[in-house]
């Protein structure tokens, strides 16, 4: 069922008769769609544009409580560039200008790819075939942005974009008169349901927004309606993005792919035309439940991030964490505001766990309390008192970070990364070349892993095949320090099998002593039922796994 529901639309500035600047990039010259830019900024120039600065008047503090309450909110404006922003703004600025070095309006052939892509709209030929005859044949590469929710991610997507008008008119270059509208950037949403149609619609629908059409004039009147093919839609698409110069494309809220079902490789495939098709490049931005897609549909997810991810990960306690409360502390309306100190910072942390958008609400929360209670400062105590009124909601999963309890944690998918940044890297660059292959001893021996990858590769395995469930992370810890310890060397699948066997002994040991049934109860021809017959026979962990054709799932559980 395709989404009818009113699209969040991005808006931007438009920029007529810009000046353009050559620069000293060979392969930019001549192009009117990269000299129009602004130029590259520093990182100082970066941070400063997307620094979020709440309003704020010392005389302020002396107003009466209800109307300092209501500048308290002004802190859902205050935004503090990290280094992962400065990351991001780099990887966007070189997708757009590289994005346009093939897609030059002044160049010979552009105006004959634009009537091919008409002719195919008009006769509704499908999807590859578009694909295989034409395409834009730019730096069209796609990259990924994943982070655990309340990290920012759409947030500084958007203050970046913001740096670039979004759209730029153009009537005349090098005294060539010309008519051509250049949209820099488009940022849309997946659709709730997943759906093609539902993703073409909201593309529509924003163009319109952006270009200010309605009416029977609107593209989503034109290329919308629901009644039209995908085919017919995909090759409008295609059509209206050569038309309008598109820089780069953002889908924001990827995880809503996995609500296509069986669809969702339908749904990825599309995305991976429309990006080789109209060669442009493309952003994704999803929550840590965007894992799931990734390891659902591997092979086709790793295309659309072919120009790196960036991982958006809740801050440790540490300098950047200490950097974004101090720049956050300065915003107190009041009487006796207390200095930023250890004590104060600490119990920030314990209570928010590193993640902004707790942060901020937590300091909103607790100066509104302050206020209310006549106390005018900010104390751990009042934290507390916060805490409890405030994020009752969200607190069983603050407690779950707080105490390492990843198995609580991880049931927040849309919470929480379960890889940490090199590890998913090393995901995007290794699984798909090894998924197919069978293990080899000797080369998985030279392979020496560190103690905290073997932590998440057991941990992903107990948690995928629903077993072990009475162990807690602190136990499957000590489990896997004493092994790893003894022996550094390794493998990763031997550190598996291992660990895997001493816990399945500890559970056996909580089932006895809890009056349980053990192993009998559990699901038949899965990998505690390997466990068993390898422990009982004296087999080979590896050899009842491929006997029992589990070997290919563990795996890639292990890469």
């Amino acid at each position: 069922m395709v989404d009818t529901m009113k699209t969040r639309v991005y808006i931007g500035s438009a920029l007529s008769s810009p000046e353009y600047m050559a620069g000293e990039i060979d392969e930019f010259k001549g192009n009117p769609l990269v000299e129009a830019l602004p130029q590259m900024k520093s990182k100082v120039e970066i941070a400063k544009f997307i620094k979020g600065v709440p309003e704020m008047n010392e005389k302020e503090i002396n107003h009466d409580p209800m109307t300092r309450s209501m500048y308290i909110n002004r802190l859902y404006d205050f935004f503090t560039p990290l280094p992962t922003h400065l990351k991001l703004y780099q990887k966007i600025d070189t997708l757009i200008r590289r994005g346009y070095i093939k897609r030059n309006f002044m160049a010979i052939d552009f105006e004959e790819r634009f009537y091919y892509y008409n002719e195919c709209r008009l006769e509704n030929k499908n999807i590859s075939s578009i694909s295989n005859k034409m395409s834009f044949g730019g730096y069209s590469n796609s990259m990924l942005i994943i982070g655990d929710s309340g990290m920012g991610k759409s947030l500084s997507t958007e203050r970046i974009l913001r740096s670039y008008p979004q759209v730029i008119r153009h009537s005349q270059y090098k005294g060539v008169e010309i008519n051509e509208t250049q949209i820099v950037w488009l940022k849309i949403d997946c659709p709730f349901d997943g759906s093609v149609k539902g993703l073409c619609i909201n593309f529509f629908r924003t163009l319109d927004s952006v270009l200010s059409k309605n009416g029977k004039d609107s593209y989503e009147h034109l290329h919308g309606k629901t009644n039209q093919t995908i085919n017919k839609m995909f090759s409008s698409m295609v059509m209206l993005a050569s038309r309008y110069h598109i820089g780069i494309l953002v889908i924001d809220e990827i995880q809503y792919a996995l609500e296509a079902g069986k669809n969702i490789k339908k749904f990825l495939q599309f995305l991976v035309t429309l990006e080789n098709t109209i060669g442009i490049p493309t952003v994704y931005i999803g929550t840590a439940k965007t894992e799931k897609l990734i390891n659902t549909e591997f092979t086709v997810a790793r295309r659309l991030s072919a120009a790196g991810t960036i991982v958006m990960k809740r801050l440790e306690n540490d300098d950047n964490f200490e950097y974004f409360i101090e720049n956050m502390w300065k915003y107190q309306w009041l009487k006796n505001p207390i200095p930023l100190n250890k004590e104060l910072l600490d119990e920030m942390y314990n209570v928010t766990q590193g993640i902004l958008s707790v942060c901020i609400n937590l300091f909103i929360a607790v100066q509104l309390i302050s206020i209310e209670e006549d106390v005018e400062s900010i104390t751990t105590d009042l934290i507390n008192v916060a805490t409890e009124r405030e994020l009752r909601s969200i607190m069983p999963m603050l407690a779950a970070l707080r105490l390492g309890d990843y198995v609580t944690a991880l049931h927040y998918d849309d919470l929480i990364i379960k890889y940490d940044v090199k590890q998913l890297e090393k995901l995007y660059s290794e699984i798909d070349l090894n998924r197919h292959k069978d293990f080899n001893e000797n080369q998985n021996r030279s392979q020496a892993v560190s103690i905290d990858e073997a932590k998440k590769s057991v941990y992903n395995m107990i948690l995928k095949y629903d077993i072990l469930k009475d162990l807690t992370l602190i136990e499957v810890t000590k489990i896997i320090d004493k092994i790893v310890s003894k022996n550094r060397s390794l493998s990763v699948k031997e550190i598996v099998e291992k660990s895997l066997l001493e816990a399945l002994s500890l559970q056996k040991k909580k089932d006895t002593k809890r009056g349980r049934k053990n192993v009998s109860t559990m699901r038949k021809g899965g990998l505690l039922e390997a466990l068993e017959i390898s422990v009982s026979e004296e087999v080979d962990l590896t050899v009842v796994l491929r006997s029992m054709k589990l070997i290919e799932d563990i795996e890639s559980d292990l890469l």
